[in-house]
């Protein structure tokens, strides 16, 4: 099976790659800066943190920063973040001594500060960082390393110009796939013949509640589940990202989901 002509890039992107050996596009050409989105640690609270993350959409994540006066990421905060800190507000996680802390000043609907909650989520992927400059091949290697994301920085500075996921490299790929002989007879081969696809897989039954879902994504260290009904038939998928649809706007992030609790 081939890709749709649905998921192809315009024909201005698909000359910009035509004739190219993908293993040399450089980073810097597929991301898109104006999904690079700041907060700072010791001024920005986690309500407003996760406003922004909601609000930003792709690439689903937020990097943390000392100050404004500064573009140098010194962390990220994405979904996986986020649901540590519901879990966590919840009582159903406890990384450490501070935790309880934590959660009874989220209770009590103080705004908490994202520098004091930032290193009280548990094990979290530490960020990653490439310059612009850094060719596919590269990206490839950290991100098939299982890095969600890459932090794209200014060769020879620190500053934060982009961010590469691998869902924004499987897109290029799927969207440029004219222009890559090497790839395209990927498609033709079955998952079983490239031997992709876990032989364990971690699910959830559909009856279960969410924090049940988040629990095990947080605990596994992925990022969604295959949902099955009562005879193990998949009939669905949730993802952290899927959080925010129980979080509106009008109320702070934890509380909404301990009235549910």
């Amino acid at each position: 099976m081939h890709p749709s002509t649905k998921g192809t890039a315009s024909s201005a992107e698909q000359s910009r790659f035509a004739g190219r050996d993908w293993r040399h596009v450089q980073v810097g050409e597929i991301i898109d800066p104006s999904e690079v989105r700041f907060v700072e640690l010791g001024t920005t609270t986690i309500e407003d943190t996760t406003k922004l993350l909601i609000k930003s959409g792709a690439p689903n994540v937020v990097l943390i920063r000392e100050s404004r006066k500064t573009r140098t990421a010194i962390g990220t905060f994405g979904y996986s973040e986020l649901n540590a800190y519901l879990l966590l507000v919840l009582g159903l996680s406890q990384p450490d001594e501070q935790a309880q802390e934590l959660a009874t000043r989220a209770r009590a609907g103080e705004a908490i500060p994202l520098s004091d909650v930032n290193d009280h989520l548990g094990v979290r992927e530490p960020p990653a960082f490439l310059p612009h400059t850094a060719e596919l091949t590269r990206a490839m290697e950290v991100l098939g390393g299982g890095v969600h994301r890459v932090v794209i920085t200014k060769e020879g500075t620190s500053e934060a110009v982009g961010v590469l996921s691998q869902l924004r490299l499987v897109r290029f790929f799927w969207e440029n796939h004219q222009n890559f002989a090497s790839t395209e007879r990927l498609y033709e081969r079955s998952l079983r013949e490239l031997e992709l696809g876990a032989k364990e897989v971690v699910a959830v039954n559909g009856d279960k509640p969410l924090a049940d879902a988040l629990r095990l994504m947080h605990d596994e260290g992925i990022t969604s589940l295959p949902v099955l009904d009562n005879q193990r038939n998949v009939v669905g998928n949730i993802s952290h990202v899927d959080v925010r649809v129980s979080l509106p706007p009008t109320q702070p992030p934890p509380q909404h989901l301990i009235h549910q609790h």
